[in-house]
């Protein structure tokens, strides 16, 4: 039967004899060279373009309805020096205007650069297609290979991409990085082996072939698709560090900063060019700056800036505000019930005002911008501070904090969140705002639900009657 030219083109070409074409060593090593150079080169101009956008340190990384515009340029006040926005699905981009417009905010006065579009998908003419729409607005693409929840399995995108064919995947980017203008960046997790455990030479070796594809910067998160929610560990910054020593593209760590110690320690750790924060920003904008600014001083700015770059949905907004104004948001639910219903820009302004008012009338002229650990949003980051300051010798940073450090160490290993066993036990600790009058206070954890709540709790007084090493 006749083969098609497709056929015929993807064929190994053959000689007059039949036999495969052979090649000589002298051949080989003359393309090895060349592949060498070609190497050489890429690196050279990977470096140069990081130099060209101000070799950025501290990064935003990218968050679904959180990494919006507003949030970018707060953390750009407060030390962040590059922001990647939220992934963006490259086939709906491809195919409507008005997913264009809600899903790419670039700032029109040029106070959001440098920037990278990170886009998720696993087609190369989509992405291609998707990108060159953002192109003239960023100055790198990103592809996510890091996402690992089920819905990146289920969409053809995310660390679930590490485990299909490596041949595939290499030839898929070579592609993308080709068909750009602009240099294409790579977020991915680090790769398993055959056992579920994180690989570092797998990693490593990965890594080199997307460098020899065309990536000019890999943000690598140091924990596998597995090590989520309760599987959660402490980021692994010596396997970062072994795949910066490996490759010659500028490298961004990922995964265990939440402050801006952390942000340092793991530069230092990893010899990373750069360090990326996203769950510890929304707890703290101003990470990076290492200042301890009030959450209320926070909120309000960056409500100017919501109004000064309006976002396309009012999600983003309410988010942003319940995480910063956690404790209040939590016990005077009528307000905050106003703030989640809120029709428009100016009631969100109008609760969001009411609900400070409660904070500040709480914590009183110069109180410690942040909240015990029981009150935060974000338990890991809280916890984390409690730890590098018994680390380091200093009393903790909040009275109520001290109560905790008898099980923290026990934590790490433990297969009950720490989340839950924190709340658990807040009300051996101390207690949280008074509810206005006419409001029920939340339960303690209303995402989770009572069962979980006694699990916490009985892990807590289990964690207090053995030793660390019981976990």
């Amino acid at each position: 039967a006749a083969r098609s030219v497709g056929a015929r083109a993807c064929a190994v070409p053959r000689s007059r004899l039949g036999s495969p074409v052979r090649t000589s060593s002298r051949t080989r090593c003359s393309a090895v060279v060349e592949g060498m150079a070609d190497l050489v080169a890429h690196i050279a101009r990977a470096r140069a373009w990081w130099v060209s956008i101000g070799a950025p340190i501290y990064v935003v990384g990218p968050m679904v309805d959180h990494s919006e515009l507003p949030f970018r340029v707060l953390c750009r006040r407060y030390g962040a020096t590059l922001a990647y926005t939220p992934m963006i699905h490259a086939a709906q981009f491809n195919q409507s205007s008005k997913t264009r417009k809600r899903a790419f905010d670039p700032s029109p006065d040029g106070a959001d650069r440098p920037l990278v579009a990170q886009f998720a998908g696993c087609d190369a003419a989509t992405i291609i297609a998707a990108a060159k729409h953002v192109e003239a607005s960023v100055d790198a693409v990103d592809l996510n290979f890091g996402c690992p929840q089920k819905i990146a399995c289920r969409g053809g995108y995310g660390s679930f991409l590490l485990e299909r064919d490596w041949d595939w995947l290499v030839g898929m980017v070579a592609q993308v990085a080709r068909g750009l203008n602009v240099p294409l960046t790579l977020k991915l997790r680090l790769v398993m082996g055959p056992d579920g455990t994180a690989s570092i030479e797998r990693t490593v070796e990965l890594c080199r072939r997307l460098e020899q594809a065309g990536v000019s910067l890999i943000t690598l998160h140091g924990r596998t698709r597995l090590e989520i929610k309760r599987e959660q560990r402490q980021a692994d910054w010596a396997a970062i560090g072994a795949v910066r020593r490996a490759l010659g593209i500028p490298i961004i760590a990922n995964g265990g900063v939440y402050t801006l110690a952390d942000a340092r320690a793991c530069i230092e750790a990893t010899g990373a060019d750069g360090v990326m924060s996203a769950e510890g920003l929304l707890e703290d904008p101003a990470l990076f700056s290492g200042l301890s600014v009030p959450r209320e001083n926070i909120a309000q700015e960056y409500l100017e800036l919501a109004r000064q770059y309006p976002p396309f949905s009012l999600r983003p907004v309410r988010g942003h505000l319940f995480k910063l104004l956690h404790a209040e948001a939590t016990t005077h639910t009528l307000l905050a019930r106003k703030m989640q219903t809120a029709r428009n820009f100016e009631e969100i302004v109008a609760a969001t005002n009411v609900l400070i008012s409660a904070r500040v009338a709480r914590r009183g002229a110069g109180a410690d911008a942040r909240d015990p650990i029981h009150l935060a949003w974000y338990f890991r980051h809280r916890v984390h501070i409690a730890r590098a300051e018994a680390a380091a010798g200093a009393p903790a940073g909040d009275a109520l904090e001290g109560p905790y450090e008898s099980f923290l160490a026990q934590s790490a290993n433990c297969p009950v969140p720490l989340a839950l066993v924190v709340r658990a036990s807040s009300a051996d600790a101390g207690a949280g705002p008074a509810p206005c009058e006419g409001e029920e206070p939340l339960p303690p954890d209303n995402r989770r639900g009572e069962k979980r709540l006694r699990e916490g709790a009985a892990a807590l007084a289990a964690a207090s009657a053995v030793a660390a090493d019981s976990c």
